[in-house]
């Protein structure tokens, strides 16, 4: 496909059938590309299900490129298929688990841990302003 200019771009399906008319396709589509996430199976994102502690770890770990580690920080995600992001987030910094010694890695991340594991991330300075009541 070209402009009026001349110049040629590419058009690609989405490769999730959910996806196609979501506002967020743009977002999805990016974070797909980037290797950042994928879908939930070979044909759907998921756009409205929940994303799990494990997932998040994932979701952090890729794009900050953060270091391996060997040390392994929590019992309960031995074998899980994310354990090697969730140990990379621990180290890191970014997590300490949901209780001693435990990840909880197939609980569902609130929006306020969400904030606390981002903030963390990309340690974000203390804002000056309270913006929520709740």
């Amino acid at each position: 496909m070209t402009d009026h200019g001349g110049r040629l771009y590419r058009v690609v399906a989405p490769p999730y059938d959910d996806v196609t008319n979501s506002t967020l396709i743009d977002h999805i589509m990016w974070i797909t590309n980037e290797g950042i996430s994928t879908g939930c199976d070979s044909n759907s994102y998921c756009p409205n299900n929940p994303v799990t502690r494990a997932q998040m770890a994932a979701f952090l770990s890729r794009p900050l490129d953060l270091p391996p580690t060997g040390e392994d920080f929590f019992d309960d995600d031995d074998g899980h298929t994310l354990e090697i992001s969730i140990n990379r987030v621990a180290a890191a910094g970014i997590t300490s688990g949901c209780a001693p010694n435990a990840y909880c890695p197939e609980r569902a991340v609130t929006r306020g841990e969400m904030a606390t594991f981002l903030d963390r991330a990309h340690q974000l300075p203390d804002a000056s302003q309270d913006y929520f009541t709740d």
